[in-house]
């Protein structure tokens, strides 16, 4: 099950800055869209149904949701830090990077599972719809931030380094974000369907 962006959708206003360019406006209205629409969909469920795994190893959907959440904010902390000397001295990215990205796109969207890294793996065993989405917020409006100090001479800069794939853009991070969410949808629908026999606390 994928996400797609509805016009319909209200975006919060302070994540939406006028000084971000429009081209990572329309990228972050994307993946804000998507995240909208899972919160949504998900606010018909119990926290026991939130917090159910269907296997003692694997992860529960509030677990999913944090992992993603914790690749973003590991994502942004380092365009954060790449950033603390302003964008000037960033090299623009090598003739490779497209390839890079294209060989990302056909691992995200193909049907391999893999263990997550340590640095990107929820240790809690509980959590809550709220406190997700609170933390989940303060990382977006994080990302928003970064944006917002890009502007069209910058969006070829390496900017950011993904733990496999390499340096990329900036534009290309927001495209492993989106990659990496609709990734993880795909999860999260398996751990509805295993609910109908799941046995899931009182």
């Amino acid at each position: 099950m994928e996400y797609i962006r509805d016009e319909k959708t209200i975006f919060p206003i302070q994540l939406i800055n006028q000084t971000m360019i429009k081209t990572l406006q329309n990228d972050f209205k994307e993946i804000e869209a998507s995240r909208e629409l899972l919160f949504n969909d998900l606010k018909k469920y119990t926290e026991d149904q939130l917090n159910f795994k269907p296997t003692e190893n694997e992860w529960s959907i509030l677990q999913v949701m944090n992992h993603l959440m914790m690749a973003e904010v590991s994502s942004v902390v380092y365009v954060q830090k790449k950033l603390t000397n302003g964008l000037a001295d960033i090299p623009k990215m090598d003739a490779e990077g497209d390839e890079r990205f294209a060989q990302l796109t056909s691992y995200m969207q193909a049907d391999n599972r893999t263990s997550a890294p340590p640095m990107v793996t929820p240790t809690f065993e509980r959590t809550t719809l709220a406190a997700t989405r609170e933390g989940w917020d303060a990382i977006r409006q994080d990302t928003a931030t970064q944006l917002e100090r890009f502007g069209e001479a910058d969006l070829n800069k390496a900017a950011y380094k993904h733990l496999l794939a390499g340096r990329m853009s900036i534009v290309q991070m927001l495209g492993f974000f989106r990659l990496h969410f609709n990734r993880h949808l795909g999860q999260i629908e398996r751990i509805k369907a295993a609910m109908g026999t799941g046995e899931l606390g009182d």
